[in-house]
């Protein structure tokens, strides 16, 4: 039995896009469109399923994407946008309102990270993807 070793398309190879950039593109894109993709509507479901698509493509297609000299800044992105994340949790809980979507809303936050932008959730979300 002979194996055959599938590539990713060259065409995306030279474009310099690597199989977790397009995949989380890709899942983010379609999620509001694609039958099975619409259970999963709320957006950390919908970051999560591209996390899980581009490390899971990366295994398969294992593009060098970036120098590994700049790994360190990756890692700084994470801390950052779990630090965002927690930091707008806590001003969630703090203004007594809950993070959750779906629950009534009892308060405004104006305060902490919200203070620079509207939904600091949503941007730590998209920090992580990167």
């Amino acid at each position: 039995m002979v194996a055959a070793h599938l590539t990713f398309p060259t065409a995306l190879l030279h474009a310099g896009l690597s199989a977790g950039i397009l995949s989380g593109i890709a899942v983010v894109a379609i999620a509001p469109h694609a039958g099975l993709l619409t259970l999963l509507r709320r957006p950390p479901a919908v970051f999560l399923a591209a996390i899980v698509a581009g490390i899971t493509l990366n295994r398969e297609w294992p593009i060098p994407f970036v120098p590994p000299g700049l790994w360190p800044l990756g890692a700084g992105l994470d801390l950052g946008a779990v630090s965002l994340f927690v930091l707008s949790f806590q001003e969630f809980r703090a203004a007594g309102t809950s993070v959750r979507g779906q629950k009534p809303t009892t308060a405004i936050v104006r305060t902490g990270p919200y203070r620079f932008s509207r939904n600091p959730i949503y941007l730590s979300f998209i920090l992580l993807v990167i």
